[in-house]
């Protein structure tokens, strides 16, 4: 099975490409998809894999939105200032039938090497104890408290610094 790993910014990637990482994102759930084709415009860089010419996963440096972000870190009691997060780390998702061949761990340590100077926070579900090893695994760590989300669970704010 030949698969390929790609690190780009959003105009690098070919509109089909491009259509279906939106899919992918939509597909993982707990995104609103309004303006969720402008808010992947925006980001930093997107982070993919390939198998043969499907998309089956994704990691999304993003640029977050100043409101969305002063938010995320009261409502988890962080300590420390949103203003030191330039980027967030987001939209993780690998298509079910891909799981297990360690995707999402290899797309996130692309991207967030590609920023070795970047302060980065990422959000997850208290329960997704993979996507916090993959965090971990790449220098974030807790900041504040667990905190109820936009969709009614339960979230940790994770961080790294440089």
């Amino acid at each position: 099975m030949e698969f390929a790993h790609c690190v780009n910014s959003p105009n690098q990637i070919d509109s089909n490409d491009f259509e279906s990482i939106l899919k992918l994102i939509v597909k993982g759930g707990q995104v609103n998809s309004q303006n969720l084709s402008h808010r992947l415009r925006r980001a930093d860089l997107i982070a993919y894999s390939k198998i043969a010419n499907s998309i089956v996963a994704c990691a999304v440096l993003k640029n977050p939105n100043p409101n969305y972000k002063l938010n995320v870190f009261e409502k988890s009691q962080s300590i420390n200032s949103p203003n030191e997060f330039s980027l967030e780390l987001g939209y993780v998702f690998t298509d079910s039938n891909h799981r297990g061949n360690g995707f999402s761990s290899i797309l996130c340590n692309k991207i967030v090497n590609s920023k070795p100077n970047a302060n980065i926070f990422a959000t997850t579900n208290v329960e997704n104890l993979p996507m916090q090893k993959i965090l971990q695994k790449n220098g974030f760590f807790q900041s504040g408290k667990e905190y109820i989300g936009d969709y009614n669970d339960k979230l940790v704010l994770l961080i790294k610094n440089n």
